[in-house]
């Protein structure tokens, strides 16, 4: 009987790995902005199941019920969160689910309700563009208390959480391009959202995705402050990064914080889209 039990995990095991192979993982997927494909993520019969929204997202998929999964981060007035479709869930049950929510109409998305965004600075530097802040998640479908979690292009079958979630930014170039390595962290009534350019040799150490339970302060050191609307320049921190303690062989979490406001511009959200909250 053992021996047949044995057979079995080794069987599932081999199944698995020849599923996984046939995966093209969602951070080696690479779009221009004119030839996004309608479902980024094409697997089907995996364990997760299938994408749950689209990623061609236009004036006809806007709206409070767009299940739209193509995001942007472009300026402190606008970007956009990764948040549940439907309440009733913890951001841990359905990161592989979450749909784009965004400040601003234009994207084809649902749209961040007023008073959602209780303050938030936006950062540029030379390795990324980043948004942090205080907000009301229940606005955006979030259970009251949930402390969240973390979603990014890789996730344990390599499909992305959410699955064929897709993120651009105009705040390099001009013109939108995708930003491949990029997280997202939601939870506790703050989030954050981290950028890497893609044309630089650091995005995948800049926006690591391994240290999920570390949250914002860790992963996205910033000036946030509730009721404060800030746009700022900045040097890039140092990458994220754990260090072995010698003494106790205890692996503990550090990051030598290095984020140096150069200049800071601060602008409130009457002048933009919506009234905001002080």
């Amino acid at each position: 009987m053992t021996h047949l039990i044995l057979l079995a995990a080794l069987a599932a095991t081999s199944f698995s790995v020849v599923v996984a192979q046939g995966i093209v993982p969602l951070v080696d997927k690479r779009f221009t902005y004119d030839n996004i494909p309608y479902r980024v993520d094409t697997d089907v019969g995996q364990p997760r199941g299938e994408q749950r929204g689209y990623n061609i997202c236009n004036s006809t998929t806007e709206g409070p019920s767009s299940l739209c999964q193509t995001a942007f981060i472009n300026s402190l007035d606008d970007f956009c969160l990764w948040a549940p479709a439907e309440s009733g869930h913890t951001v841990g049950e359905i990161e592989g689910e979450m749909i784009a929510w965004c400040t601003k109409p234009g994207h084809g998305t649902r749209v961040i309700p007023d008073g959602t965004i209780l303050g938030v600075q936006f950062t540029k530097s030379p390795d990324y563009v980043q948004v942090v802040g205080f907000m009301d998640q229940t606005k955006i479908n979030m259970i009251a208390g949930d402390a969240g979690g973390e979603m990014d292009p890789h996730g344990a079958d390599r499909r992305g959480n959410p699955m064929g979630g897709l993120l651009f930014t105009n705040a390099w170039t001009g013109g939108m391009i995708q930003s491949v390595e990029w997280h997202n962290f939601n939870g506790a009534n703050m989030f954050c959202l981290k950028a890497c350019d893609p044309r630089g040799p650091r995005a995948p150490q800049m926006c690591e995705h391994i240290y999920d339970t570390q949250g914002c302060g860790f992963n996205t050191p910033s000036n946030a402050r509730r009721g404060a609307f800030e746009s700022c320049a900045s040097d890039s921190q140092n990458p994220p990064r754990t260090r072995r303690t010698s003494a106790s062989g205890v692996v503990t979490v550090q990051h030598v914080r290095k984020h140096r406001d150069l200049w800071c511009e601060r602008q409130c959200y009457r002048a933009y889209t919506w009234s905001g909250e002080y």
